[in-house]
């Protein structure tokens, strides 16, 4: 509805609305949701930050490594649970692919919102959490969640203890990129503007500080 509503938008630069990759394409690729829009219905301006993907667990869980969890799986195919933001949702993606890599089945749960997920994985009623670092640093830093893996090259800086899933052997690298974009036929001049504000405020202090505080990787 968002995405729907910027595209249609007024193309003066007053409108502007953020695109989640590849949240947003799951719409545009799937027939049966009937989007009019393309890519080419926005002005992108810029990619404001990228949020790795992670999996994890009630801090009582007995699965402590993504391993554990293939294991379990492929002892008892379509048994354990784990949440997704939504079908097409980067979380929905990289199970889809950590299922491709390794042959197992998991039930896969898609909520409302990714607090809903949270709820659902620190109530007990899924195995595993599939979401993106900021999402759960507070809740891993209050040790009510448990990371079993980030799906980033490296370490994240902001859970070091975390090891990467490529660390424990599963070649899976996923994030969501989160950026800001105008409709269509935005004025080169108006464009400009915009992307040399949006800069400015990327790389103030008070920008970078409010980000880090959020676990989030501009």
């Amino acid at each position: 509805v968002g995405w729907g509503a910027l595209a249609a938008a007024k193309p003066d630069g007053y409108t502007l609305g953020y695109l989640n990759v590849p949240s947003m394409y799951a719409g545009y690729l799937d027939p049966q949701v009937g989007r009019k829009e393309t890519l080419e219905s926005f002005t992108p301006l810029m990619n404001h930050v990228i949020d790795y993907n992670v999996w994890a667990v009630k801090a009582d869980s007995p699965f402590k490594t993504v391993k554990d969890v293939i294991d379990a799986a492929r002892k008892n195919p379509e048994h354990i649970g784990v949440t997704a933001y939504g079908a097409g949702s980067d979380d929905h993606i990289a199970i889809l692919a950590i299922a491709a890599e390794t042959g197992t089945k998991f039930v896969i749960t898609h909520h409302r919102s990714t607090a809903d997920a949270k709820a659902q994985a620190l109530g007990g009623h899924i195995h595993v959490l599939g979401a993106n670092v900021s999402e759960v640093a507070e809740e891993v830093k209050a040790g009510s969640l448990r990371i079993l893996g980030v799906m980033s090259s490296q370490r994240s800086r902001f859970m070091p203890q975390a090891p990467t899933f490529r660390e424990q052997g599963f070649n899976q690298v996923w994030s969501v990129t989160r950026g800001i974009a105008a409709p269509a036929k935005l004025p080169k001049e108006v464009e400009a503007r915009l992307v040399a504000a949006l800069e400015k405020t990327l790389n103030s202090r008070d920008h970078q500080q409010k980000a880090e505080a959020l676990s989030l990787e501009p």
